[in-house]
């Protein structure tokens, strides 16, 4: 009876440590498992902000022209789908399916909107005025995405991930949070037109403004050959290559960049309208600098014509910048 008793109790005590030891195996597994998911989440973090932040400088980078900055675009875009389709196939340990699920949303909201601005930067850059305009509020809405991936990573992805590692007993000092809209001033479209070189009517609040006087007047404007009188009825032959050559005076203390001088028009009677801008990239304190515009439009018969240098950052008077004329186009 005794040695029964003593392998009974040798056997319970065996039994005992195959089942801690078992523990220990299926509790390290899980915590393994948790730490693993979650250097996947920072990487795939990562490698989203390094797209954004990507796709941010291509799209203030003037000197590209708009086709090549929507290749690109349109290149960070198909990786940052692949890195939302990376999400949803991870294997999300027990109590954070919430968080992969959310993980997933931020990601994709981020390739769709560098989509979508790959589609519409091109029409942002281009030559007519609603165009553009309409083209830049919507990037300016596709920034406000990136802030929403923004807050759904710090309040649906992150806090989930922290309170597992402290269920478990981890140092959570490795979870990362992922941020792309780092500069607010994106979700304006004032500095959205600036920055990609478009058109604003309003400007960059984010831009720094030198000291002292800022601003242009118009000095002469010209149409076919003849010099435009603002009061007058002004006859203008149309022939081809029409345009407005529009003189522009800097009559501030500074030096500007990317000045945009519009010719717009709408016919008597109803027709087809005039929605001309060109930007200049430089325009040094105290000097003219001239300005062609080209009329892409097919027009003829009388016209109520307005010439336009837009308003630059710090400029306060802008009672010289617009000229109207009348114009019949024969």
């Amino acid at each position: 009876m005794t040695r029964r008793l003593v392998a009974i109790g040798g056997f319970v005590i065996v039994l005992i440590a195959m089942v801690l030891l078992l523990k220990s195996c299926v509790d390290t597994q899980r915590r393994n498992g948790l730490k693993d998911f979650n250097t996947q989440v920072n990487e795939l973090g990562s490698q989203s902000v390094s797209n954004v932040s990507q796709g941010l400088e291509i799209m203030a980078n003037k000197d590209l022209d708009p086709l090549a900055q929507r290749n690109q675009l349109s290149d960070l875009a198909a990786d940052s789908d692949a890195i939302t389709q990376r999400a949803r196939e991870l294997s999300s340990p027990g109590g954070l399916d919430g968080a992969t699920w959310n993980l997933a949303t931020a990601l994709s909201l981020r390739a769709t909107a560098l989509d979508r601005i790959s589609q519409l930067i091109g029409k942002a850059r281009g030559t007519t005025k609603a165009e553009q305009e309409a083209a830049t509020q919507q990037i300016a809405g596709q920034m406000q995405a990136f802030l929403a991936s923004d807050v759904l990573w710090q309040l649906r992805v992150t806090p989930f991930i922290r309170e597992r590692f402290q269920a478990e007993d981890l140092n959570s000092e490795s979870i990362a949070s992922s941020t792309v809209a780092k500069d607010a001033a994106w979700i304006n479209p004032g500095t959205v037109a600036n920055r990609i070189g478009g058109l604003s009517e309003e400007p960059d609040e984010a831009a720094e403004v030198a000291p002292g006087t800022h601003g242009h007047g118009i000095a002469s404007v010209e149409a076919g050959g003849k010099t435009l009188t603002p009061g007058a009825v002004n006859n203008v032959p149309v022939g081809s290559g029409l345009s407005f050559s529009v003189t522009i005076e800097n009559q501030g203390e500074n030096d500007e960049r990317d000045v945009t001088v519009s010719v717009t028009g709408t016919k008597q009677g109803g027709g087809t309208k005039i929605d001309e801008t060109k930007k200049v990239p430089s325009s040094p304190k105290g000097t003219k600098t001239p300005v062609e515009v080209p009329i892409t439009a097919s027009v003829s018969g009388s016209y109520s014509i307005t010439v336009e240098v837009r308003p630059v950052p710090g400029e306060k008077n802008t009672d010289n910048n617009k000229q109207r004329y009348n114009v019949i186009f024969q």
